[in-house]
């Protein structure tokens, strides 16, 4: 039955899967960003500006 209150997919919150206030997708953001960073600076993808 729906009880129309948003239940998070990821921690089981009372906020939608990809609302910024949910921790478990804030710390992926984070972890992603810096994984996107390491491969930069290693050389392993190229950051492109748009022309």
């Amino acid at each position: 039955m729906c009880n129309n209150e948003p239940k998070c997919a990821q921690c089981d919150g009372k906020h939608h899967s990809l609302d910024s206030q949910c921790q478990v997708l804030k710390e992926y953001k984070d972890q992603l960003k810096e994984d996107v960073e390491d491969a930069i600076q290693k050389g392993l993808l190229q950051r492109f500006s748009p022309q």
